[in-house]
């Protein structure tokens, strides 16, 4: 970030503009995940049902669904949240990174557990058989043998 200033209003008081040397906050900062609370909630503001949800923590975005198969849960992710998420980043001037995404079908049926795709931002995102949330390495049976290794 460059060229960005700030100022401080209160009531009816306010300070000038001043430039800011260092825009944004340095990594680790325990101000993210307030800041992200603060100015992001619309983007994880969804119910949790037993369809599905979507919670965050810092920077760290997930969404799940639950449905008969994978490729009824692909449909969706599809057409509605990956809408919504593209909305939310034009809104905000944010971007998801789809190179960074990761998708996994958590079943026990084999011949659905590589199956499909879903695009973001012009990006394919296949599934993989792991994807690591918060540290932790889910597989898509859940026997948590990548974890433990």
């Amino acid at each position: 970030m460059s060229d960005r200033h700030a100022s401080i209003g209160f009531d009816d008081f306010r300070t000038e503009m001043t430039p800011l040397a260092n825009a944004g906050l340095a990594q680790g900062s325990p101000l993210s995940p307030i800041l992200f609370a603060f100015f992001n909630p619309d983007l994880v503001d969804q119910t949790v049902t037993f369809q599905g949800g979507t919670s965050a923590f810092i920077d760290d975005y997930f969404r799940w669904r639950v449905g008969r198969s994978a490729n009824d849960n692909l449909t969706k992710i599809q057409s509605e949240d990956i809408p919504r998420i593209e909305a939310w980043d034009q809104r905000t001037g944010s971007c998801f990174a789809a190179e960074k995404a990761e998708l996994i079908h958590i079943t026990r049926k084999r011949s659905e557990q590589l199956q499909g795709q879903v695009f973001m931002n012009r990006k394919t995102v296949e599934p993989s058989s792991t994807a690591k949330l918060l540290g932790v390495i889910f597989d898509h049976e859940l026997r948590w043998k990548d974890h433990v290794q």
